[in-house]
């Protein structure tokens, strides 16, 4: 998820099939990822989705308060193409929608869509999932289910949350075929 200081940037590694030893790095251009977290490909269109969440030093220790109300969180899907290991597009969700994490695309190898899961909007503490898919050519993302905050006790929150006087807790997405 980064680099060995903690920070970033984040990055997927090679792996020798039979023994498991590190080969190195995948990406031959990263683009504009800094921050990472899952992986999915469409294999048909040539294409590697990855999203992001943060660096070793920002979730180790749990979420940095001061650092999640700035959006220095993840806040976009990035579209590789995935035989040249180069980043071709960021897909931004917005910075009030912090830390994208779990992609999971359709089961049909076939269909170019597939959801991502936003823990937290900065505006009202709800989480959501979004649809990412392409139309003419181009990969695109959309909010498509809100997930709003509960109200809590105030005395059972964190302190960050304490003033907020709810929480979400968003889950994995799990998609049945």
């Amino acid at each position: 998820m980064g680099a060995p200081d903690g920070n970033g940037p984040a990055g997927i590694f090679l792996l020798d099939h039979l023994t498991f030893e590190v080969l190195g790095k995948w990406e031959m251009d990263r683009g504009s990822q800094y921050l990472g977290y899952d992986f999915w490909w469409h294999i048909t269109q040539d294409t590697l989705l990855t999203s992001e969440w943060g660096t070793p030093n920002q979730i180790e220790n749990g979420v940095i308060p001061e650092e999640l109300l700035q959006g220095r969180y993840g806040h976009q899907v990035h579209v590789w193409n995935l035989r040249k290991r180069r980043h071709v597009q960021a897909l931004e969700l917005g910075k009030e929608y912090q830390m994208v994490l779990e992609l999971r695309p359709a089961h049909d190898p076939t269909k170019t869509y597939g959801f991502a899961g936003v823990v937290v909007s900065l505006k009202d503490l709800s989480a959501s999932i979004w649809l990412w898919h392409r139309q003419d050519g181009a990969w695109q993302i959309e909010k498509v289910i809100e997930i709003p905050a509960e109200p809590a006790d105030p005395e059972k929150l964190p302190p960050l949350l304490k003033g907020f006087k709810r929480c979400r807790l968003s889950s994995p997405i799990l998609i049945s075929p």
